[in-house]
């Protein structure tokens, strides 16, 4: 992917008061031609019930990401790199193209 020219001249500067949001899941992902919209989620699960041995829940939508396709490039070139790296550890391994933790 091409750099723009003021990739290299604007200076990163983080801002603390940015809140984290922890995702568990990806509910669906699409491309509208000029944009990606990513919609994540987080599991939440019911109380426990006497008797009920498979736990219940709900997938509550934690945020909708949405960016510009260059944007969307350079977030897979950097987690291609990453899983690259995790991989070369052991934590990750291939099975069929897809990418899976190890147990």
């Amino acid at each position: 992917m091409e750099k723009k020219p003021f990739d290299h001249s604007f200076q990163f500067k983080d801002d603390l008061a940015v809140h984290e949001t922890f995702v568990d899941g990806i509910h669906m992902t699409q491309v509208d031609g000029t944009t990606m919209r990513m919609t994540l989620t987080v599991a939440r699960a019911d109380p426990p019930k006497t008797g009920n041995k498979s736990p219940t829940g709900q997938k509550v939508v934690a945020v909708r990401l949405v960016m510009p396709l260059p944007a969307m490039a350079e977030l897979y070139n950097q987690l291609d790199n990453l899983v690259r790296g995790l991989e070369q550890q052991g934590v990750l391994q291939r099975e069929g193209g897809a990418a899976r933790t190890v147990q």
